[in-house]
């Protein structure tokens, strides 16, 4: 056999191998399934790798001869010292880096009502932009809340709370108004959502020759589930602004600490 039919011909050998590991692993109970998801993860990606990298003849044929190539390929990896926990560790690095931008925009710069037009008549294109920036990076958080917290048909609260937290109750509200108005047609938003839309003033921003510029921040989820959402965040609402404590961890930390008491209380006398 030539190059190409020695690593052809490990491929199929490593890729049956595979899916016996895989139909094993399939009849084991799931605490067993768990505890090997990794190993199963990473034989994907060698085998993976295989199927876009040759091995020299000699590579090749050692592996061919072996009786599972597969767990040899593993093991070698797994005893392998790599950085890829450094990269796991990099990707969490920039994920909160990411979310810190997003409260400094929303801290920095509140939610700003005002069209294009106006914020360059008044010397305020920075605040508009910074806001529209929040407003977009809002509506995008929304869509990925409905994405994973729709389940077995109904909608987690606890996404729609995150979202609220990272960017505020006012800029969801402006976000959310903005797309019910937008989409008033589509009667799979309820009455009800409809007219609470039109009583949050959303400003016309754009003209018929550059477009509504507001259509930048209407949440392209299905209508059914935006709908949904809009239902619980008018609840998580007004949940929110009837116990201001619950409205941020992050406004909760900045809050001046309770004067302490001069006289401490003795370990006796504390609740457990």
């Amino acid at each position: 056999m030539d190059n190409e039919e020695l690593n052809t011909a490990l491929y199929k050998k490593m890729f049956a191998e595979q899916e016996r590991y895989r139909s094993w692993l399939l009849e084991q109970p799931p605490e067993a399934i768990l505890e090997k998801a990794y190993e199963y993860a990473a034989r994907e990606d060698l085998l993976l790798a295989l199927e876009y990298n040759d091995l020299s003849d000699k590579e090749a044929q050692a592996l061919l001869d072996s009786d599972d190539a597969m767990k040899e390929v593993f093991t070698a990896f797994e005893c392998r010292e790599t950085g890829y926990m450094d990269e796991v560790f990099s990707c969490v690095e920039s994920a909160a880096a990411s979310l810190i931008r997003e409260k400094q925009l929303a801290d920095q710069f509140p939610l700003y009502h005002e069209s294009a037009t106006y914020a360059r008549d008044h010397g305020e294109l920075d605040d508009y932009r910074a806001s529209r920036k929040a407003n977009i990076a809002c509506k995008e958080a929304i869509e990925i809340a409905i994405r994973e917290n729709y389940h077995d048909n109904r909608l987690d609260s606890s996404g729609i709370r995150a979202v609220m937290e990272r960017f505020g109750i006012d800029r969801v509200e402006y976000v959310l108004a903005n797309t019910v108005q937008y989409k008033d047609w589509d009667e799979r938003f309820s009455r009800s959502n409809r007219e609470w839309a039109k009583t949050i003033p959303v400003v016309t921003d754009g003209n018929d020759f550059i477009g509504d510029r507001r259509t930048a921040f209407v949440v392209d989820s299905h209508s059914g589930l935006t709908d949904l959402f809009v239902t619980a965040f008018r609840k998580e609402q007004l949940k929110m602004r009837e116990t201001p404590s619950r409205l941020s961890i992050y406004d909760q930390l900045r809050r001046p600490l309770p004067q302490r008491s001069s006289t401490p209380k003795s370990k006796a006398g504390m609740e457990r």
